[in-house]
């Protein structure tokens, strides 16, 4: 018996120091100094665990067709980071309606979509899949479109292009089509 009373004694104790809390509390708010408060509380900014904060935009180039049939910059907003393949994925997606309202279009096949877009060896590698239009007034632009879209975002002076794994001739307004393209072999295009 005596046993038993020892044990619902220890047990009655658990319970009450259970209940107990051993941090102090006070009976109102109080302030308390920077020191006490650990570091990552005291940000501005909510924490931050890796990736890209989805709330920053930048204003970057991309390259449409005008009602002339020359190439105009045109600017668009869009999430950071900015690269290369964000820029021909809002290329692709073609004109805004205030864009198209002002008479812009793109000459880039609707069947065209860009699966990848990577500096390799200073080169920027546009890789697509799909089909191109099959006129050359169009894929002279649509072209122009892709590559000065491209090495605008990425800061790169070369690009090739890459059609269902295998490397398209660009079409260049003035010269033989070419594998490597610059931006500037499209300045006849732009609009002036």
């Amino acid at each position: 018996m005596k046993n038993l009373r020892r044990v619902l004694g220890l047990l009655l104790l658990g319970v009450v120091l259970a209940g107990c809390s051993f941090v102090p509390a006070d009976s109102q708010p109080r302030t308390i100094s920077a020191d006490q408060v650990p570091f990552d509380l005291l940000s501005k900014q909510p924490p931050h665990h890796g990736g890209t904060p989805s709330n920053i935009y930048v204003r970057r180039p991309l390259y449409l067709v005008n009602a002339a049939n020359t190439l105009t910059k045109v600017t668009r907003l869009v999430g950071v980071p900015a690269s290369a393949i964000t820029m021909l994925d809002a290329l692709l997606a073609g004109p805004t309606e205030a864009e198209a309202d002002a008479g812009d279009r793109t000459d880039i096949s609707r069947q065209l979509h860009v699966i990848a877009a990577d500096d390799v060896n200073g080169i920027m590698v546009i890789q697509l899949s799909g089909v191109i239009a099959n006129r050359p007034e169009l894929l002279s632009r649509a072209d122009a479109q892709l590559v000065l879209t491209a090495t605008s975002a990425s800061g790169l002076n070369d690009a090739t292009l890459v059609l269902n794994g295998v490397p398209l001739p660009a079409n260049i307004p003035v010269g033989r089509p070419s594998v490597i393209v610059h931006p500037w072999e499209f300045s006849s295009l732009l609009a002036k």
